[in-house]
């Protein structure tokens, strides 16, 4: 029974194949014919429009020919005697005839008297100028002035009649077929040699009623002539004529043009059965390898799916693992608890290393793999890198070499996590396979006409980076180099066997740098060493220069600068209009134990600065009411702050910003969201009186948790003292559901990410989760209101806000989306900025404002889902 049954179902696919296989013919019949037509009559048209664009030139040259005859007739005869200029058989000789010479207000010296309202050209050649115009019924008239010394006191003009013009000008169009129409400022006059009819001109205005003579006049604009086919099946014409200051038109029918057609279409059914017969053979062949591939891709996709889905599930509890970690670290005295508290975190940074290649390259191949380019710094990568490779060095007695090109500028722009990754995945790979000997870091720039070809080179202050990793390890054979960067690849397995890895780290390696749009190459030698080389394109925005650097002084400077410290006898106003930023910044502060009071808003500051002196002020830029450079500007005036450093809190981290407010009056520049690196650097330099080195091990002030909201000194000061109440929480919901699912933006959290800007500290870290839920009804509805209101002034502080709030928790998606409408926000309320740039950027708010909404509501509900584990 089951076999009659698939019997019966193939004998009907057996039919049903052909009749869906000719309707598909059939169909496709029609819209190849329909195409081919399509195709046809832009090639008419564009054949028409150049003839015609040829007979107006020879038109226009033939007028610009009676011109120049009747500038040379003046200058040949002079004129000294009318009567011998106009002589009937000396103006039959030079082919002209019905001349005349006119005074001011065309009164005739010689010939006919002309109104000059009638006749815009006998006004023109008064000025000076050769010139043509036409006047409806009158005919033509072909005007030159004559000059006595620099003086024009007469004018010589040349009148053709409607019927002589006609005559004289007679245009064979297109065998005949063809009607065409001289259009001046005065009139119309028909010119081609068959007769204008009734129906033509009726045609004509046809035309121009259903707007066909408009679309041609559009295309003048960038061309001179144009055709169009109509409804009718006519090709109508136009051309421009530059010295007549007029245009020709005109139309002929497609069937005197549509020959060819014939020929295309029997020519395309051969073709067409031909391809019939090709369509039977590789339909099978196509049905099978199509099946196939889409096997494939749904078993790529479900690998994706589920090492992203693991990754993440894995790396969440394993980063709480590693913060914790950290605490015991940083609050511990005990030898033998750091020794295991430190062999933990070697264990646990391996494992988060293998977890986030495998979620990078489930990222990557899903398309969803971000890339910030911001400005940095050369030098900090190295820092960092080489502080993360020396004790993995030094661990096998290995000599870690860092060679920096001195001429290498300082700051550069491109994503320096990805670099960092890059250089950190070719050191950790030449590590592994070098048993004794050394590791070489060169960094250099390239010559630009070494700039391999496959590479990317940016237009704006391009700079070619070479990062060159080599080794004296055991080598690679050459059959094995061709595989080296597949993913989950091992080479040379038996004689490695004992080396860890996943196979990953050279995969993701070249995935980053052809994102950045590099290469890497490699050399080796087996049984002597390696050498890889990447070609990465970035930008500069400095020429100054590195200079000679030495990378263990300048770690050795780095990790002095970035000791913890403590001042207690410090007080310092944190001024910031969002509620979460004044937490982050009281709660990293909290370790220095200074005296740490909060405001809110630019005027909260000013009441501050008036009751009491502080030794530092971290006041943000970006605030409703009166922002922080008009804060300032009061503070300067009334001197509020004298000998007090004023440093800048802002999410402005772009190019020239720094000095922007430097130039403003700011003391110094803090980036939002604040790394604990950057703030203890700033206080270093700021507090130097105030600030002492926190003793190895010293444990952590015991201090109460910070409160989330209001203004408060600790620890001196109780915490319920306010400067400016909080504002209530807005009763009007949010447009976008704070729980509402998260949409084809991405939602992910960065914990890694966020877990940095907390300093370290998994509980601030949850802190700012929660409060960034807890916020985002509110904050969305504000942003609504701005952009409802148009009022691009608090929508630019409000997206700006939420810039640096997202990217504070690890959501660097919907922070580089707030930045763009920010941007945009700015231009569009700037009053210089050019219009074309306003509508730009009034176009991107309209298109990204939804968008942002949506995601910030996801990033939220990602967040809250976070909370829960």
């Amino acid at each position: 029974m089951t076999i009659l049954k698939a019997l019966k179902s193939r004998k009907a696919m057996l039919i049903l194949f052909p009749v869906l296989f000719i309707s598909l013919l059939i169909v496709v019949g029609i819209l190849l014919q329909q195409r081919i037509r399509t195709m046809f009559h832009t090639y008419v048209e564009q054949e028409v429009a150049m003839d015609i664009d040829m007979l107006a030139n020879r038109l226009d040259a033939r007028f610009g020919a009676e011109l120049m005859g009747m500038e040379n007739l003046i200058r040949v005869k002079g004129t000294d005697s009318w009567e011998s200029l106009l002589a009937a058989d000396d103006a039959e000789g030079m082919g002209i005839k019905r001349m005349g010479v006119l005074a001011h207000r065309g009164r005739a010296i010689v010939g006919d008297s002309l109104k000059v309202s009638e006749w815009d050209g006998i006004r023109q050649s008064f000025q000076g100028y050769p010139a043509i115009s036409y006047a409806h019924g009158k005919g033509l008239l072909l005007t030159v002035p004559i000059y006595y010394g620099a003086n024009i006191r007469y004018v010589l003009y040349r009148h053709y009649t409607e019927e002589e013009l006609a005559k004289e000008f007679d245009i064979d169009c297109f065998d005949g077929a063809g009607r065409v129409m001289l259009v001046l400022s005065g009139g119309s006059v028909p010119m081609s040699s068959g007769e204008w009819s009734e129906a033509d001109h009726s045609y004509i205005g046809r035309m121009e009623r259903g707007g066909i003579l408009r679309q041609l006049r559009a295309k003048l604009y960038n061309a001179p002539s144009a055709a169009l086919y109509d409804q009718n099946e006519n090709v109508v014409f136009m051309a421009d004529m530059k010295r007549m200051d007029g245009q020709v038109i005109g139309f002929v029918p497609a069937s005197a043009l549509d020959g060819g057609l014939i020929a295309v279409m029997r020519l395309v059914i051969w073709v067409f059965s031909m391809l019939v017969l090709l369509f039977i053979v590789g339909t099978a062949y196509l049905f099978t390898r199509e099946r196939r591939v889409m096997e494939s891709d749904q078993a790529s996709r479900a690998k994706s799916t589920f090492l992203a889905h693991m990754s993440h599930e894995i790396r969440t509890p394993l980063n709480a693992i590693i913060g914790m970690n950290e605490m015991i670290l940083r609050e511990t005295q005990e030898k033998n608890v750091r020794i295991y508290a430190n062999r933990a975190h070697e264990a646990g940074q391996a494992l988060l290393g293998i977890v986030n290649d495998i979620l990078d390259l489930s990222k990557i191949e899903a398309g969803k793999m971000d890339f910030i380019e911001a400005d940095f710094r050369l030098t900090e990568v190295l820092q960092r890198v080489y502080t993360l490779m020396q004790l993995r060095a030094a661990k096998k007695d290995l000599a870690l070499l860092i060679k920096v090109d001195p001429t290498l500028p300082t700051v550069l722009y491109s994503d320096a996590t990805r670099l960092q990754q890059i250089m950190v995945n070719l050191l950790t790979n030449a590590i592994k396979y070098t048993p004794q000997g050394s590791v070489t870091l060169s960094v250099r720039r390239c010559a630009p006409g070494n700039v391999p070809e496959q590479v990317t080179v940016p237009a704006d202050h391009p700079i070619v980076l070479i990062v060159e990793v080599r080794d004296t390890g055991i080598g690679i054979k050459p059959e094995d180099v061709k595989r080296l960067f597949g993913e989950f690849v091992r080479v040379d397995t038996r004689r490695n066997r004992n080396i860890e890895g996943t196979g990953l780290g050279l995969a993701l390696t070249q995935r980053f740098i052809q994102r950045m749009g590099g290469i890497i190459t490699v050399r080796s030698t087996y049984g002597e060493g390696s050498t890889f080389t990447a070609w990465l394109p970035m930008c500069q925005h400095t020429e100054e220069q590195i200079g000679e650097f030495d990378v263990q002084k300048a770690v050795a400077v780095a990790e002095v600068q970035h000791t913890p410290i403590v001042a207690p006898d410090a007080h310092i106003l944190v001024v910031d209009d969002n509620e979460m930023n004044r937490f982050v910044a009281q709660s990293l502060l909290k370790e220095t134990q200074a005296r740490v009071k909060l405001a809110d808003s630019g005027r909260a500051c000013l009441d501050c600065l008036r009751q009491a002196h502080y030794d530092l002020i971290l006041l943000d830029d970006m605030m409703p009411e009166l922002s922080g450079t008009e804060t300032l500007a009061v503070i300067r005036r009334e001197h509020l702050a004298e000998g007090t450093p004023i440093v800048v809190l802002t999410a402005n981290a772009i190019n020239g910003a720094r000095e922007k407010y430097l130039a403003q009056g700011f003391d110094d520049y803090l980036a939002k969201p604040i790394k604990m690196e950057e703030l203890t650097v700033l206080l270093r330099r700021q507090l130097p009186q105030a600030v002492q080195a926190v003793p190895e091990a010293a444990p952590a002030p015991a201090e109460p948790a910070a409160q989330a909201a209001g203004v408060e000194e600790l620890p001196a000061e109780p915490a319920a003292e306010t400067v400016t109440p909080a504002e209530p929480a807005a009763e009007t919901a949010s447009p976008v559901a704070a729980d509402a699912e998260p949409t084809a933006a991405e939602s992910g959290i960065d914990t890694a990410l966020g877990l940095m800007y907390a300093g370290g500290s998994d509980e601030l870290r949850r802190t700012m989760l929660q409060m960034f839920v807890q916020m985002q009804p509110e904050k969305a509805a504000k942003i609504a209101a701005a952009y409802a209101a148009a009022d691009w002034q608090n929508y630019a502080i409000e997206v700006h806000a939420l810039k640096s709030t997202s990217l504070s928790i690890g959501g660097r998606t919907l922070s580089a989306q707030a930045k763009a409408l920010e941007m945009a926000a700015k231009a569009a309320r700037d009053a210089a900025t050019p219009e074309n740039e306003r509508e730009a950027a009034l176009a991107e708010l309209h298109a990204g404002h939804e968008p942002l909404l949506s995601a910030y509501a996801a990033l939220a509900g990602e967040a809250r889902r976070l909370l829960t584990e």
